[in-house]
């Protein structure tokens, strides 16, 4: 009955999983929910704290993640996810992520080709500012390009 009673607050926009979040550097997006069964503790049990009231013990009973893909061209797509219901909930979780860590990865290490649509080249070398911060590029100085000249010149000579 409870159950029945929490499913309708639990489910998110398009009945997505609640967002918590995994960080990471890379282009995947890692949403995840687990979904925890309260059980009432004995007398015994409650004791086991002294600085802490002890009320219910949280049991993982189910999770459900997403992952999702986001290119260059800022398209997403869903990549991978899972349901699972079970006691032993913690350990899949993790078997589970785990695996798809090493699909990432291996996805990562294979690296794109660049696609540039005609003029790309032209607008990428007239930039003068990042497109990500907004902030102008730093130019050399005329003395440093001298610098750079006078020592790309001297190993030339050596070779």
């Amino acid at each position: 009955k409870r159950f029945k009673e929490h499913l309708p607050k639990c489910k998110g926009l398009n009945e997505a999983p609640q967002r918590p979040k995994v960080p990471g550097k890379d282009d995947n997006e890692k949403y995840f929910h687990l979904e925890m069964l309260t059980e009432k503790l004995t007398p015994e049990e409650k004791m086991k704290l002294t600085n802490t009231e002890r009320l219910q013990m949280h049991k993982p009973c189910g999770y459900c993640y997403i992952i999702v893909r986001m290119d260059s061209s800022l398209n997403y797509e869903v990549v991978s996810h899972d349901l699972y219901r079970g006691s032993d909930t913690l350990e899949k979780f993790v078997e589970r992520i785990e695996g798809e860590l090493l699909n990432i990865q291996e996805d990562l290490s294979a690296p794109a080709e660049i696609i540039m649509a005609p003029g790309d080249l032209k607008a990428y070398n007239e930039s003068t500012e990042c497109w990500i911060c907004k902030k102008p590029f730093l130019k050399p100085s005329s003395e440093a390009l001298q610098k750079f000249e006078e020592a790309k010149h001297r190993l030339l000579e050596v070779i």
